[in-house]
């Protein structure tokens, strides 16, 4: 059963290396729109390059945010 849908959004932490990024890439490839999250720029470039090259850029949203900080999200999520 395939639960993606448009207007959800499925959120990644740490999801420019390792597991996570495996999970965000596997999210993209069953038809999700993801979100992921790393504090270093560098990686969070690098990884919306490649998923939005492979899964296409509207499915992809990268962000450089600390999770730790209490408003992060808050504050992106409007």
């Amino acid at each position: 059963m395939n639960t993606a849908s448009p207007a959800r959004v499925a959120v990644v932490t740490g999801g420019t290396a390792g597991i996570g990024l495996a999970c965000a890439e596997h999210l993209l490839a069953i038809g999700h729109r993801v979100a992921i999250f790393s504090t270093q720029p560098a990686r969070v470039e690098k990884a919306r390059e490649d998923l939005s090259r492979r899964f296409g850029a509207e499915k992809v949203i990268a962000e450089v945010v600390d999770l730790r900080e209490p408003d992060a999200f808050r504050i992106r999520a409007g």
